[in-house]
C-alpha cells in the first residue's frame, strides 16, 4: 500500500499513460495518411506531373559571393557560430562564407566551409533561408562532409534538400537523414580512417580560402551529371530545364508517398555502404547524439583524481567554463564506501554585443569507475538573444569553483551520513543501496546534500563539504 501511495509511483504511471496516448495518436494519423496514399498518387500523376508543377529551372552559371559573418541574417549567423564552436573541438578550421540566391529556387543559400587538415576532410555547413517566410520556421540547414577515397570523391550529408540531383555519376553521395552534425562527423571520420581517404593539402587550402570557385565547379559538375542522365537540358538562354524524364524523377523524389520510399532507399544505400567498410552506423549514431565516450581511464578514488581527469578531458576537447553541478554516486565494497560515478556540469559562455546575443554551452563530463570510461555529454552550444536571456533567466545559474584539497573526502562524507541518518531519524542506511551526493553553493559555502527516502517522508541532509559536519536537515512528508 505504501508503494502505491508513493508520489514517484504515480508519476511513473502518468508518464506511461502519456506515452501510450501519444503513440496511439501517432498511429491513428499514420493510418489515415496511408489510407489517402492512392488519392495522392492519382493527384500527383494526373495533375501535378503533366502541368510541370515540379519542373526545375536553374541558371547555368549562378552567382556566388563571398561575405563576412556581419552580412549574414541573424538566424544563419547563429547556426554557423554554434556549429563552428562545436567543430572547433574536432580540429576544424573555419574558412570563408559564400552566398547565392540562385542555387535553390525560393531560398537564399549560405555556405560556411570548414577544413580539418589533420583528418584530410572538409565540411560545408549550409543554411537555406526561405525568401518569402516571415520568420525562420521555414528555414533549413544541413551539414556535408567530403573526402577522396581510392580516387573517388565521397560525400556524406544529413539532409536530402539537394534532391533531385542525386546520385551523381562521378562521385559517391551518401545521405543519413536527420542525424546531428556531430553524429555525421563521427561516422565520416570512421570511414576516413578505415579507407585512408583524404584530400591533399593543396585542395584543403583551396576549399578553405577559395570556396566560391569550388562551389561553382561543384554546381557545374552536378548539372552536367544530370544532363548526361537525361534529367536536364540546357536552353539557348543559359538555363537548365527538366526533361520529361527529369519531371518523372522529380515527381518520384519530391512528392509523397514516393518521397518516403525514395528517401528510405537513400538511407539504405548509405548504411550498406558503411557496412561494407565494417562501420557500425547504429552505434556511432547513438554515441554521436550529444554523447561521447572516451578511452578507458584509471579509477578515480579521491577528489584530486576526479578534478585531474576532468580537467584533462576539458583541455583535450578545448572546453572551458565554470562548474554549475557536481554529483558523486558511491557504492559499497567490503562495507566501505567506494566511488562508482562522478558527473560534473559546466557552463561556457561567449558574448556578441554587436549581435545582441550570447553563446551558451552547458555540458557534462561523467566518470564511471565500474567500466573505467569517461563520457562527454551535450557539448554543443546554442546562441540566445539578450531579450531571451533576460526573459527566461538563462543566466540564473550559480557557478562555483571546486578546490579538491579543501574538500572532505566523499568516503568520509558517506561515513558521516550513516551516523546522521541513525541520529536524526533513528534508521539505518541500507548498504546495499548506492549513495548519491550533490554539491551546491549556499551563501558562498560549498555543501553536499543527500536525500533519505523514508516510508512516510523524505529527509534532506545538508553537510559542510569541507569539514563533513551536519549543517541542517529538511523533512517533507509524502
Amino acid at each position: 500500500m505504501k508503494k502505491i501511495l508513493h508520489p514517484l509511483y504515480w508519476m511513473y504511471l502518468l508518464s506511461r499513460l502519456t506515452y501510450s496516448l501519444v503513440m496511439l495518436v501517432y498511429w491513428v494519423f499514420a493510418a489515415i495518411k496511408w489510407m489517402l496514399a492512392p488519392v495522392a498518387i492519382l493527384f500527383d500523376f494526373l495533375i501535378l506531373f503533366p502541368i510541370g508543377k515540379f519542373s526545375v529551372s536553374m541558371p547555368v552559371r549562378p552567382a556566388f559571393a563571398e561575405i563576412d559573418s556581419a552580412g549574414l541574417p541573424l538566424e544563419a549567423w547563429c547556426h554557423f557560430e554554434a556549429t563552428a564552436g562545436l567543430f572547433k573541438r574536432f580540429g576544424f578550421t573555419t574558412g570563408k562564407i559564400i552566398a547565392s540566391d540562385e542555387v535553390i529556387a525560393g531560398y537564399d543559400v549560405y555556405v560556411m566551409m570548414l577544413v580539418n587538415h589533420a583528418d584530410g576532410m572538409a565540411c560545408a555547413i549550409n543554411y537555406y533561408r526561405f525568401k518569402k517566410a516571415k520568420n525562420e520556421l521555414m528555414d533549413l540547414n544541413s551539414c556535408e562532409f567530403t573526402c577522396v577515397s581510392n580516387g573517388q570523391v565521397v560525400d556524406l550529408c544529413n539532409t536530402t534538400i539537394t534532391e533531385p540531383f542525386l546520385p551523381m555519376l562521378d562521385r559517391t553521395r551518401l545521405v543519413l537523414r536527420d542525424l546531428t552534425d556531430s553524429a555525421i562527423y563521427r561516422i565520416f571520420k570512421e570511414y576516413v580512417q578505415a579507407s585512408q581517404g583524404q584530400w591533399d593539402e593543396e585542395t584543403l587550402l583551396e576549399l578553405q580560402n577559395n570556396p566560391r570557385q569550388i562551389c561553382s565547379n561543384e554546381y557545374n559538375m552536378m548539372m552536367q551529371s544530370n544532363v548526361k542522365r537525361g534529367y536536364l537540358y540546357e536552353n539557348k538562354h543559359g538555363r537548365y530545364y527538366t526533361t520529361w524524364k527529369g519531371a518523372w524523377v522529380n515527381t518520384c523524389q519530391t512528392l509523397w508517398p514516393f518521397s518516403v520510399w525514395y528517401r528510405s532507399g537513400l538511407e539504405k544505400q548509405a548504411r550498406d555502404f558503411f557496412a561494407d567498410a565494417d562501420i557500425d552506423v547504429e552505434t556511432i549514431e547513438w554515441a554521436g547524439d550529444g554523447y561521447e565516450t572516451f578511452a578507458q581511464i584509471d579509477a578515480v578514488e579521491t577528489m584530486t583524481d576526479v578534478v585531474t581527469v576532468v580537467d584533462g578531458i576539458r583541455s583535450g576537447q578545448m572546453l572551458s567554463g565554470d562548474v554549475v553541478g557536481f554529483s558523486i554516486e558511491l557504492g559499497w565494497k567490503d562495507s566501505q564506501p567506494v566511488i562508482h560515478l562522478v558527473n560534473v556540469s559546466y557552463v561556457e559562455t561567449k558574448d556578441f554585443p554587436g549581435r545582441k546575443s550570447k553563446w551558451f554551452c552547458r555540458y557534462e563530463i561523467g566518470l564511471n569507475n565500474q567500466d573505467h570510461t569517461a563520457d562527454l555529454r551535450d557539448a554543443q552550444g546554442d546562441i540566445s538573444s539578450h531579450e531571451d536571456i533576460e526573459e527566461y533567466d538563462l543566466e540564473d545559474e550559480e557557478t562555483f569553483s571546486v578546490n579538491p584539497e579543501s574538500l572532505c573526502a566523499p568516503h568520509e562524507i558517506v561515513k558521516n551520513i550513516v551516523l546522521y541518518v541513525q541520529q536524526e531519524i533513528d534508521e539505518k542506511l541500507n548498504q546495499d543501496m548506492d549513495v548519491m551526493l550533490l554539491l551546491e553553493s549556499r551563501s558562498d559555502q560549498l555543501v553536499w546534500y543527500y536525500v533519505w527516502y523514508g516510508d512516510e517522508s523524505e529527509t534532506v541532509f545538508y553537510i559542510d563539504a569541507k569539514t563533513g559536519d551536519l549543517l541542517s536537515t529538511e523533512t517533507t512528508a509524502y
